[in-house]
């Protein structure tokens, strides 16, 4: 079965989602579930696309591509004991060399990447593959009861796995942030002598002072385990290593690069010790909020990076309330290069007799923010609403629709008590606004009551 979810950012960057689960499993997981951190699905399925979406909004707002990036994606059962387990796993489909407009000849891009220097799709088929583990949830068996975290307000509780930025984590290796060397042989990928890719371009060890370009298959294979020596050359990620109290030698951020080979995690991510920890380390021990300094790695791989990254704003959902009350929805907001307190928010509203700009508001700060609605207490009906947030250059807006409903008349017996008989000369009293009045409401309840007394 498969459905697709769109993100795309204010300059037209879009990521799909394709699902690929079957009924009932994955991402058409049934099971209900309350609305948790901004996340407003209310089935294990609806919550586990929403983070799938929200993720691919971030990646949306930070990389400039016209061509549309395809993640196709499910749950499934994976390995997992009471002490390990596998979370998931995501890379790029394919890999293509000597495109139109590639940076460097002879040279293997992910496809993603390919797509986007090239400015056509090369591939009729995805971009990028994930599978997640669906033996994490309600599982006693699976890392003892420990369940994914489907919030997207980086709040995780303990006992739980930020599932956003697994997802986050995994769509990153997808766009490129991977080498296609054989780290178990030191082999570059293709025939022969087989080609450099745009990754391993930028990994240096310093014990030899080569890149990886310029070695031999052994030299290569050595540089694995040479745990402080592999660095990253790029000029974007360099220029970061002021930001770091660790995992910086030589002026260069160290790749993870253990003594044993961990297949999977060597090479193609920042070392575990880098301080303070980042996205794309082997292992996440606390939620992110953005890609951090993955960003200038992808654009020293031959991304295009936005050059102002514009705010997101998760999904909004319908609200219905009735006249002259008031709800609050919970909902999460990023911004990769601007502080989330400088972020304004603004809105639009098709009807304002039912709602008016004073009937809404956000609070909270960071990622985590509450719109509060409160209806006019006069008019009924159903308004759309598109909530806007600006960094101060770019904005992005999600629309929701609101129906207020007239308030029911509250008829309240204040005599016989205790369940005695009703008779005629007991009295009773009506709740009712004047709209009640004007539509009749109240006479139909008096109605009501005359049919009873006979």
């Amino acid at each position: 079965m498969l459905h697709t979810l769109f993100a795309t950012s204010a300059d037209a960057t879009q990521i799909s989602i394709v699902n690929l689960d079957g009924a009932n499993e994955g991402f058409n997981e049934n099971t209900v579930a309350a609305p948790v951190g901004g996340n407003i699905g209310t089935t294990l399925g609806q919550q586990r696309l929403i983070v799938f979406q929200y993720a691919a909004r971030i990646w949306a707002s930070i990389i400039d591509s016209d061509v549309e990036i395809k993640v196709e994606a499910e749950f499934d059962p994976l390995t997992c004991s009471s002490g390990s387990a596998v979370l998931g796993s995501a890379g790029a489909t394919t890999v293509y060399r000597d495109f139109a407009n590639a940076p460097y000849s002879g040279t293997w891009y992910s496809i993603a990447l390919a797509n986007s220097l090239a400015g056509s799709d090369l591939s009729a088929s995805a971009d990028i593959s994930a599978t997640f583990n669906s033996e994490i949830d309600n599982n006693n068996n699976c890392l003892n009861n420990t369940n994914w975290y489907y919030g997207i307000d980086g709040n995780k509780p303990s006992n739980s796995i930020d599932l956003l930025s697994v997802v986050m984590h995994e769509i990153g290796h997808g766009l490129g942030f991977q080498t296609f060397v054989d780290i178990t042989t030191g082999e570059k990928l293709g025939r022969g002598q087989g080609n450099d890719d745009a990754f391993m371009l930028r990994l240096e060890d310093h014990s030899t002072g080569k890149t990886w370009g310029q070695m031999n298959n052994n030299e290569r294979l050595a540089s694995v385990t040479d745990s402080a020596d592999l660095h990253w050359t790029g000029a974007g990620v360099t220029s970061r290593v002021a930001d770091y109290s660790a995992g910086i030698d030589q002026g260069h951020v160290r790749h993870y690069a253990p003594a044993v080979i961990n297949q999977g995690s060597s090479v193609s991510h920042f070392d575990s010790a880098l301080s303070p920890n980042e996205l794309m380390e082997p292992f996440i021990t606390q939620p992110k909020t953005g890609p951090g300094l993955a960003v200038e790695l992808m654009a020293d791989i031959g991304w295009n990076i936005f050059p102002s990254i514009a705010p997101i704003i998760s999904t909004m959902a319908d609200v219905s309330l009735q006249q002259g009350s008031t709800e609050q929805v919970a909902f999460a907001v990023g911004d990769n290069d601007t502080p989330l307190a400088s972020l304004t928010f603004s809105f639009d509203i098709t009807d304002s007799t039912i709602i008016d700009q004073a009937g809404l508001s956000v609070s909270g700060v960071g990622v985590a923010r509450t719109l509060n609605i409160t209806a006019n207490g006069n008019a009924s009906g159903t308004t759309e609403i598109t909530i806007t947030v600006s960094d101060g250059i770019n904005t992005t807006n999600e629309t929701f629709q609101l129906t207020v409903s007239n308030a029911s008349p509250v008829v309240t017996i204040e005599s016989p008590l205790n369940d005695d008989d009703f008779i005629i000369t007991d009295s009773i009293s009506f709740q009712a606004t004047a709209t009640d009045l004007e539509d009749g409401d109240l006479s139909a309840g008096i109605q009501w009551l005359s049919d009873i007394d006979g």
